[in-house]
Formats: C-alpha cells, structure tokens, sequence
C-alpha cells in the first residue's frame, strides 16, 4: 500500500491521492482542519508542507473511511481527527 507525493491546492483545502489495494483514490483535506488539528497556523509552513509532515495520520484517516464505504472522493473533517 503506497502513496503519492502528489497534492493539489484549491483555495480551501488540499485534494491528495494514494493507493489502496493498487488502486488510486482521492481524498480532501480542507486548510480549517489542518489549522486546528496540525497547528498549520501557528508553524507558518504552507499547507503542502504540513500535510507532507502528517501525511502518515492523514492517510490512515482516509484509508479508514475508505474501508468503511464512505463515498469517494473521501473528505476529511474535524470529526475524524478527535
């Protein structure tokens, strides 16, 4: 099970990819999140950067949701970070 190093930015959030049984899905992060769960305001590092320093907890999050049957693309919210 891989990932990719691959993110891209919308003005709200991080849209990432990663592969699961070999198959590629998708996945959200909004800015709000990684502000209160990553303190990405606090660090004064961009929004890649702080998700590439967390990307291990962020993909174990989306990759639970995926296995649950949420429906794609997984989108990750306050909630799942508690």
């Amino acid at each position: 099970m891989g990932s990719t190093e691959k993110g891209n930015l919308t003005k709200n959030g991080l849209w990432f990819s990663m592969f699961i049984e070999e198959e590629e899905f998708i996945a959200f992060i909004p800015d709000s999140v990684l502000e209160t769960h990553f303190n990405a305001h606090k660090k004064k590092k961009g929004t890649v950067a702080i998700y590439k320093e967390n990307r291990e907890r962020i993909h174990s999050i989306a990759q639970k949701k995926f296995r649950e049957g949420h429906t794609r693309p997984i989108k990750l919210d306050d909630a799942d970070f508690i």
